[in-house]
């Protein structure tokens, strides 16, 4: 009985078989992860996806969680290093004008590979470079540091994830040289892919980033069910205001963190500070120890 194969739906999927369908289905991971970002950099119409600097360069989660999504559903397997296509004829799943580009991106990097294909981008694009383990074999010190987001001035950030891929997230804490991560979530968890504690801790570590988790300076998930209108929101920030009183060696803590490694951001969901408590605890740093607020 011949096995059916469950080809994937989204389209970013699509294009990363496609573009390993190219080179005769094999390619290693780091080649693969650095096609990709050259590909979306250079030529896709479509941001498949979003990369940061990591241990080795250009990196994106989301394509690795797709790797694990295409390789439980026998597409392809995967092995300490490499990725192998368990089928061919995935180039004919992708539109006319995605063929056409990725033809185009295949013509002009097909022989660029391995450590060639390292240097070419670290070169290019030296930002992503910036976390290397393996950058001074490739790319001065010189110029990582022109590249590297680096301030001595003071500043507590506020930061949302709504709406925002997980690399645009961790790039945005990255630009504006974030020493700590606080995490002001009553509960950290999140259905959206990287914001559960677990995985943002290990992430922003991995960055050179600390992460702590204040859940006494959260809401109750319960409180924020009903919330409708600006005014909702409101009489929810007045009520929690009234809580301060119970969360001041929180609150101390936290500007405790800011005077020592003077660039701390907060984070809670809401992409609009005005819709989140993030605001309200900003406000409060800033009435009683006179910080300065940023949000991103």
């Amino acid at each position: 009985m011949q096995e059916t194969i469950k080809k994937p739906t989204y389209k970013r999927q699509k294009a990363l078989l496609a573009i390993l369908d190219m080179f005769d289905g094999y390619l290693s991971k780091m080649e693969l992860q650095k096609y990709m970002f050259l590909y979306v950099k250079e030529f896709s119409k479509s941001e498949h996806y979003a990369f940061i600097p990591y241990h080795y360069g250009s990196f994106s989660y989301e394509l690795y969680k797709d790797l694990n999504t295409l390789e439980r559903n026998n597409l392809l397997s995967t092995d300490n290093s490499a990725i192998k296509l368990n089928f061919r004829g995935f180039f004919g799943d992708i539109s006319d004008d995605e063929q056409l580009m990725i033809n185009h991106f295949f013509i002009k990097y097909r022989n660029i590979r391995g450590n060639k294909l390292i240097d070419y981008i670290y070169s290019k694009y030296p930002y992503y470079a910036i976390k290397s383990k393996i950058s001074e074999n490739f790319i001065s010190y010189d110029i990582l540091e022109k590249f590297n987001p680096s301030s001595t001035k003071t500043l507590l950030y506020t930061i949302g994830y709504e709406g925002k891929k997980f690399e645009t997230y961790l790039n945005q804490l990255i630009e504006s040289d974030i020493k700590i991560l606080v995490d002001v979530r009553k509960n950290a968890h999140s259905m959206k892919y990287g914001f559960s504690k677990k995985t943002l801790q290990s992430a922003v570590e991995k960055l050179g980033i600390g992460y702590i988790h204040i859940p006494n300076l959260g809401i109750e998930s319960e409180n924020r069910q009903s919330l409708k209108t600006k005014e909702d929101y409101k009489a929810l920030f007045k009520e929690y205001s009234k809580t301060f009183d119970t969360k001041k060696q929180d609150l101390i803590y936290l500007n405790n963190l800011i005077q020592e490694k003077s660039r701390i951001a907060i984070t809670c969901f809401e992409k609009d500070v005005e819709f989140c408590h993030r605001g309200v605890i900003a406000q409060k740093m800033v009435k009683e120890f006179g910080v300065e607020v940023k949000h991103i």
